[in-house]
């Protein structure tokens, strides 16, 4: 489930688009929220500071990767 908290609308849309579950962790700052990607059978998830498109695709690309390759 989806909480995008204060989120602008084109962060959403690549959140939408990579299929990344996205939600508002207010208890580590404004800003920050719990990324959770699946690639296969692995699930990995962290919070991260988000507040444009570029930090929400770094943390996806940490995400994916270790995924794929851990």
């Amino acid at each position: 489930m989806n909480t995008y908290g204060n989120l602008a609308e084109t962060v959403r849309r690549v959140a939408a688009y990579q299929q990344a579950e996205i939600q508002h962790a207010p208890g580590y700052g404004e800003d920050f929220y719990r990324v959770t990607v699946q690639e296969g059978k692995r699930r990995k998830s962290d919070v991260f500071y988000i507040k444009t498109d570029a930090h929400l695709n770094a943390a996806l690309n940490k995400l994916l990767t270790e995924a794929i390759y851990r």
